[in-house]
């Protein structure tokens, strides 16, 4: 800084020198607004600092979020009115500051739970659909849309068809995509279902399940789904310690009817895990982007593997829907890689072989 003030009492002031960098970030943050629009910051400052900025957290000066572990608080008066908390069912700190940063990193508001289930069920719920079309995908969507269908909930369950414009929609119906798929990584043009559901002239909604594109990926809300849910168990924990999951959407007012869901449900999240997914969050943007090219990397190389039929990973060229992730996700293609092998043996021993994975359920971690 003392360079760069040199620099300037001499008339010289690099295009990149400390001070102009400073004097125009300060210029922007005061036009914008402290905490107004999220395009102010960068995704992996918003990491680190969103619920600072956003939530109120520093109240007590702390650095290093605390964990509060109290499940009641006290009331200001006879009257039961309560300063921002009343019962850790209904809401608690820590996870209202792990909400903060999501939320940011979304473009929206974030709701936080006990798991990706829970968050699949609540948006079900919330949504209340006549029908749900879903194709292929996690085994758990499809275990909670038979169960409401089977309570009465959910009139029918529906393939959702490849070409989406044969389809004719109706009057509460909810398409549930999952981008990429899993396990075998189709990708889903999330911009023209959100076109075709808005084309059917009925109350059709978008619900994108993206686990395995968190926000440095893919923006699924400004791409147009009217909610985006997580299994934050996978890659916004990355490290197989702390079970969650995440429903973002595009208003405050839908944020608070899931909270209030949340509470009926009793599908709160704990304060560790929460705590656990503040610590993760902080280094999302890196942890997602190195593993990204390194899949990338190990993909192409898999192609031309003599002991491997198929490679399915949406950076390469052979992807059916390659033009697709490129447009959809900026930030990365994935890191979960779907592979064949010649025969049954060689999967064996693939499996049997590997020293730095483990043979075990979940990802990302």
């Amino acid at each position: 800084l003392k360079a760069a003030a040199e620099n300037k009492s001499s008339g010289i002031c690099e295009p990149h020198c400390p001070l102009k960098m400073i004097s125009r970030a300060f210029s922007t943050a005061v036009k914008s607004g402290r905490g107004t629009a999220r395009r102010v910051w960068h995704q992996n400052t918003l990491a680190q600092h969103a619920d600072h900025l956003y939530s109120g957290a520093d109240t007590f000066g702390d650095v290093a979020p605390p964990i509060s572990m109290t499940t009641t608080f006290e009331k200001r008066s006879h009257r039961g009115e309560s300063e921002g908390f009343a019962y850790s069912r209904d809401g608690r700190p820590t996870v209202s500051q792990a909400e903060a940063i999501i939320g940011k990193l979304e473009g929206g508001h974030a709701v936080l739970f006990a798991s990706g289930q829970a968050a699949t069920f609540s948006a079900l719920t919330h949504f209340k659909p006549k029908r749900v079309f879903v194709t292929g995908g996690y085994h758990g969507t499809h275990q909670a849309i038979d169960l409401l269908t089977d309570l009465g909930v959910i009139e029918e369950k529906c393939e959702l068809p490849d070409n989406m414009l044969e389809q004719e929609f109706r009057e509460g119906d909810l398409l549930w995509i999952e981008s990429p798929r899993n396990p075998n990584c189709v990708i889903t043009d999330i911009a023209d279902a959100r076109y075709i559901a808005d084309r059917s002239g009925v109350d059709v909604k978008v619900v994108v399940d993206s686990t395995f594109a968190p926000p440095p990926l893919q923006q699924c809300l400004d791409l147009g789904a009217h909610a985006v849910m997580h299994s934050s168990t996978k890659y916004f924990s990355g490290h197989s310690d702390a079970l969650g999951g995440i429903l973002a959407v595009p208003t405050e007012e839908e944020k608070q009817a899931l909270v209030d869901q949340r509470a009926i449900l009793g599908s709160q999240p704990g304060s560790l895990e929460a705590w656990l997914l503040i610590r993760s969050c902080r280094t999302l943007g890196i942890r997602v982007a190195q593993q990204c090219s390194t899949a990338q990397k190990l993909a192409h190389w898999l192609e031309e593997h003599p002991a491997v039929a198929h490679v399915a990973h949406p950076s390469l060229a052979s992807h059916p829907q390659h033009e697709i992730a490129e447009r959809q996700m900026p930030g990365g293609y994935g890191a979960v890689i779907n592979i064949t092998m010649r025969t049954d043996e060689q999967v064996e021993s693939l499996l049997n072989s590997t020293k730095l994975f483990k043979y075990a359920t979940s990802l990302g971690g």
